[in-house]
């Protein structure tokens, strides 16, 4: 999906078309940031959430699916 650039009518506020604009670049470039944790995570996420386990040199990406954390190693390395 991607959303287009939009004219706004004089009377919306700047800070409006900004936030809109905002959220088009995070939509069509696919720019947003996961939370960074240092412990694994022990709490109830909302479905679908991400985040990233960062304690020294190891490194998981966990995702909240159907109720459980599951997760994938991070490894550093040359690309393939």
């Amino acid at each position: 999906m991607r959303l287009p650039a939009y004219e706004f009518p004089r009377k919306v506020a700047v800070e409006v078309q900004e936030a809109i604009e905002d959220i088009r670049h995070i939509i069509n470039n696919g720019r947003y940031q996961v939370g960074i944790i240092t412990s694994e995570p022990q709490y109830e996420g909302e479905e679908g959430e991400m985040v990233i386990y960062n304690a020294g040199a190891t490194k998981y990406l966990f995702f909240y699916i159907g109720g459980n954390w599951f997760y994938v190693q991070l490894t550093q390395g040359p690309l393939p």
